[in-house]
């Protein structure tokens, strides 16, 4: 037997559970949902506050719905889909080939030198910034490198 705290009214108590968890996995508010069942929003969010207390399987698996449902709208994977669709490459790795190509001369310097860490420290942080965040250096501050994968694009651009 489920026990709610919503008012038994029209609906039946297990159908406003069902519309709050389907209301959850499709990424609406609680006062869309309140809106839908005509019923106020804090009684809605009561609500959620006590499956949230009885840990109600499906309310954790709406949740787990809602996630996927806002990860699939991304606009950051709509996009790099369409870069995909139009390039054939990710933009990620377009941009760290874009990295490598205009930071070709510093990290020729690092690669040549018999320690990369005293070049990559001398160079600008704006610059180190970038260059980690595109993984193209790694490492702590102790011990900063060039990764296998840059280098090994770096290395066949030369041949």
């Amino acid at each position: 037997m489920i026990i709610t705290l919503i008012p038994d009214t029209d609906l039946k108590q297990k159908d406003y559970r069902l519309i709050i968890i389907k209301g959850i996995a499709n990424n609406l508010s609680v006062y869309q949902i309140s809106e839908q069942l005509g019923i106020n929003q804090w009684e809605i969010k009561r609500e959620l506050k006590y499956m949230k207390h009885n840990k109600d399987p499906l309310l954790k698996q709406a949740y787990q719905d809602k996630e996927k449902h806002i990860e699939k709208k991304l606009l950051s994977n709509i996009l790099n889909d369409k870069f995909i669709k139009m390039t054939g490459v990710e933009l990620s790795e377009q941009s760290f080939f874009n990295m490598i190509n205009y930071y070709r001369p510093e990290l020729m310097k690092v690669i040549n030198s018999n320690n990369e860490h005293e070049p990559i420290t001398k160079l600008p942080s704006n610059v180190k910034k970038t260059l980690i965040k595109n993984g193209i250096i790694s490492g702590r501050s102790g011990g900063r490198g060039i990764t296998t994968k840059a280098r090994k694009f770096l290395l066949k651009k030369i041949d």
